[in-house]
């Protein structure tokens, strides 16, 4: 019986002492593993960059509804491909913006069509179909009577989404 037990103390100690000795190699190992990670990153990056179609020559970034946006385009209109940089998703612009007020909107209805979503929440839609959004987007959330003002974004499959 003291055989087993000297026999199994002998091999948990010989054990123990052998992870001591290769701790160097498993600290070289870490760093090589480490290289492939950020190497093996980069790759994907760059693969999904390529899948995406998306080219950095030309390309615009804009800061919408509290995230930064890719667009190929100069001008933001309804129906433009934007890519969402935090979501890593494409989607498309609707071409209205959702707004959040405790006062009255009566003083938009020359420049939108508004339609009442929810309580003190509505959906605006400006009546120039071909309106460069960013500068009615800007101008919106430079008023003090929203408390919110969102872009519509349609991250729909491109086969599903509706057609703005």
């Amino acid at each position: 019986m003291r055989f087993i037990t000297l026999t199994a103390i002998l091999v948990f100690t010989a054990s123990c002492s052998s992870d001591e000795a290769n701790k160097e190699p498993q600290v070289l190992n870490a760093k090589s593993v480490i290289q492939d990670l950020e190497k093996r990153d980069a790759t994907v990056s760059e693969q999904s960059l390529s899948r995406l179609k998306l080219s950095t020559n030309g390309s615009t970034s804009y800061e919408l509804n509290g995230e930064k946006f890719i667009v190929q385009e100069k001008t933001l209109s309804r129906g433009l491909r934007v890519f969402n940089h935090s979501m890593s998703e494409f989607g498309v612009l609707k071409g209205t913006f959702v707004v959040q007020t405790l006062e009255s909107i009566e003083s938009l209805t020359n420049q939108f069509n508004v339609e009442e979503i929810a309580s003190q929440t509505y959906r605006l839609t400006p009546l120039y179909n071909k309106a460069d959004l960013l500068p009615l987007y800007r101008s919106l959330q430079g008023e003090k009577q929203f408390s919110t003002v969102e872009i519509e974004i349609d991250y729909s499959p491109l086969d599903n989404s509706e057609k703005y």
